[in-house]
């Protein structure tokens, strides 16, 4: 062991050090271990408690191990004693704070405490400093009244001491977060009680037990300590974390126990169908009450611990949890928990009473996890956003010769009936946070108009003009926690992709109508849909005149049943239909099919001479006939330059494509826009005529040989320059 030796006016002190803690393998400091086994610090201070005349005593030790060692009084010239001077460690020298002393109490305890920022201060009876206090001193004058021992911050309890001793870390600055006394002499009398920043006050301790908590990392700022008989043991001198467990049913794995502060899974894709939870009450009085949202069924009757919400073998899903304490618990400590959602993950914290999860989105949770913090502690940040309802847009369209119309779950206006939307309204409900919904149409005729909010009319009414794209967007909170996604029904496209937050939806310059849309406001968190390149088609003009074919039915009752050899035209007279409609577009007058037949019938082999129906080469000699240029055209770029030109596609597809299920089939292609997109005609069925990809064409070209005769199965048709 270290020694210090100091002569004041020729009187010799020995001073016994403590160990610094790294020193853990000394025989002294391993007898000063918690009863966790967990050692504390036991630092090196100087004291002055006048108790007897041979050592002073300033480590802490078990007594079993180490016998204590009386504290000795030097002769100093200040004349330092104990009842008038406070120890403050700081570079081995002794600092007075007499401003510090609180006035004193007839029936108070003596103490000294290790006050944040404020050093050793001597006490009697009561103090509340609003300070964490590291360490805890009792006068050797209580010697064989009582013991004492602390509970430290992250190490747990002290091994119990004699008067005369110090617990604590004065330089580590770990609080002090409980006390327990244990009386020796069974004719002393002490009560005590602890201050602490989240409870205030809690009641007293009588002769033997502990005051502050355990386990919730409170620390203590104030002590109490009096010889008062009058005074009896209260019901909460303290408050020790109480312990909450249970079980989850997961799908396909029945019941399951996880640790203590999570139950379910995650990253298996298994829905949690029940859920039962206890929480230990022999401490503090109270319970929990819970209830669960669940599939098809909603919210469920609120319990109590040890009871199921959910369900068990019903393969349904719960959606979301409400929890809280009751009684004392809840008084004393706050529950946080918060859930792990399909598609979202784990969000936001919840506490006591909130709701965590979601309903109306049909997701399920998958795994909660729990925390108990004491009350006002204000260690978990919570959100309102633990929770979401599906987000609710209540709304109408005014529909041509309908007039205004509510919307229809998440869609507004009709699809196949051929009406065009002329005006919408929408309002934003049930969200869990504030904000708007805003949004603006564009108008044939008038083009974009302004933006309008939370149930104010956009667009038009009693005009019967009609819109042709939206955009719609959310504002204040909402936005930051929502997003609001739609798409469009347009007229000869049908549904487009879907898009969001103040995207465009719909067409421009097409002069299309829009007859529908679909609006859904979705958790940010939750990517529902993937944003699409096709929610919005502007039609752009091409460079040279646009040829706009007409469309004939090869199966035609004036020509159907005409035959040419191997068939008639109904059955094979798809490339001579096809040939027809681009001359007329072209040329600007009527070529009638039976015409185009006619010819290659009787002047070429390439028409029910070789094979059924017509091949690729046809295309050409048909359309040449007429003086019109045509160019075979190799690739999806050529196609797309050739379209763009404002020229007529004539194409052979496969039975890959849309359009016929086995041989091959010829279309006519017009029209173009960047994203490329064009208009086909189906000479077989009028059904399938409307707006398709080149890409997805080309993909669908013909691989027949037949087909190839003429080196290509695409033929553009038209005058216009291919260069410029």
């Amino acid at each position: 062991m270290k020694k210090k030796i100091f002569t004041i006016i020729g009187i010799t002190i020995l001073v016994i050090s403590a160990f610094p803690l790294d020193v853990a393998a000394d025989e002294t400091y391993n007898s000063l271990m918690m009863s966790n086994q967990q050692a504390i610090p036991f630092e090196e201070t100087t004291t002055t408690d006048s108790i007897d005349s041979s050592t002073e005593q300033e480590t802490p030790v078990q007594e079993e191990t180490t016998p204590s060692v009386e504290e000795t009084t030097p002769s100093v010239e200040e004349n330092t004693t104990e009842e008038d001077t406070s120890a403050v460690e700081d570079n081995n020298e002794v600092v007075t704070n007499e401003e510090t002393t609180p006035q004193t109490q007839s029936l108070g305890i003596n103490f000294e405490v290790f006050v944040k920022d404020s050093g050793w201060q001597k006490l009697t009876g009561s103090t509340t400093t609003n300070k964490e206090m590291y360490a805890l001193k009792f006068p050797s004058e209580y010697k064989n009244k009582f013991s004492y021992r602390a509970h430290i911050q992250n190490y747990g309890w002290t091994e119990f001491v004699n008067p005369g001793t110090i617990i604590g870390t004065p330089s580590q600055k770990r609080s002090i977060e409980a006390i327990e006394i244990k009386v020796l002499d069974d004719t002393f009398n002490i009560a005590y009680k602890s201050n602490t920043p989240n409870w205030g006050w809690l009641d007293y301790q009588t002769n033997s037990g502990k005051i502050g908590s355990e386990g919730l990392g409170v620390p203590i700022t104030g002590l109490d300590i009096t010889t008062d008989p009058s005074i009896t043991t209260g019901t909460y001198p303290v408050i020790i974390k109480p312990q909450l467990s249970g079980e989850a049913h997961v799908e396909r794995m029945g019941w399951i126990k996880n640790d203590n502060t999570t139950l379910g899974t995650t990253g298996q894709l298994k829905r949690l169908e029940g859920l039962k939870l206890e929480i230990d009450n022999s401490k503090i009085s109270g319970d929990l009450e819970y209830k669960g949202h669940v599939q098809n069924v909603g919210w469920q009757a609120p319990v109590n611990s040890g009871e199921i919400i959910g369900t068990e073998g019903e393969g349904l899903r719960l959606e979301s949890v409400n929890i809280k304490l009751t009684g004392d618990l809840s008084k004393y400590l706050d529950l946080y928990y918060r859930v792990h959602v399909e598609g979202m993950g784990w969000l936001p914290w919840a506490s006591s009473g909130m709701n965590a999860g979601t309903d109306g989105y049909g997701l399920r949770t998958e795994a909660i996890e729990f925390k108990i913090e004491p009350k006002n502690s204000n260690n978990v940040a919570t959100s309102v956003m633990a929770h979401y309802s599906v987000g609710r847009t209540p709304g109408a369209a005014h529909i041509q010769r309908k007039g205004w119309t509510n919307i229809n779950g998440t869609q507004l206006g009709t699809t196949g009936q051929g009406l065009q939307i002329e005006a919408i309204r929408l309002s934003l409900s049930n969200t869990t946070v504030s904000g708007n919904i805003e949004y603006q149409t564009h108008v044939a005729g008038k083009g974009w108009v302004n933006w309008s909010r939370n149930g104010q009319t956009n667009g038009t009414e009693g005009q019967g003009i009609r819109t042709e794209a939206v955009r719609i967007k959310l504002s204040g909170d909402a936005a930051n926690y929502y997003d609001v996604y739609y798409r469009a029904h347009v007229q000869g496209f049908g549904w487009l992709g879907w898009t969001s937050n103040g995207r465009e939806a719909g067409t421009e310059a097409y002069c299309y109508r829009l007859e529908a849309l679909q609006v859904e406001i979705v958790p940010k968190s939750y990517k529902k849909y993937k944003i699409s390149n096709d929610a919005f088609r502007k039609y752009v003009k091409p460079s040279k005149i646009q040829y706009i074919p007409p469309y004939y039915a090869q199966g035609d009752r004036r020509w159907g049943s005409r035959y040419y050899g191997m068939g008639n035209m109904a059955s094979t007279g798809c490339v001579p239909t096809a040939i027809a409609s681009a001359v007329s577009g072209v040329l600007g007058r009527q070529v009638l099919p039976t015409e185009i037949a006619d010819y290659l019938y009787h002047n070429t082999s390439e028409f029910n001479r070789i094979n059924v129906g017509a091949s690729g080469l046809a295309f050409k000699l048909g359309v040449e006939r007429y003086g019109i240029p045509t160019r075979g055209l190799a690739n999806g770029r050529e196609v797309n330059h050739a379209l763009s030109r404002g020229q007529i596609v004539l194409a052979m597809v496969g039975s890959n494509s849309p359009f016929i299920r086995g041989g091959t089939h010829a279309v006519v292609l017009y029209g173009w826009d960047p994203t490329g997109l064009t208009n086909v005609l189906d000479p077989n069925d009028s059904r399938k005529n409307g707006v398709y990809r080149t890409e997805d064409i080309m993909r669908w070209q013909s691989g027949d040989p037949y087909d190839w005769r003429g080196g290509y199965v695409f033929y553009s048709v038209g005058f216009n320059s291919w260069n410029e």
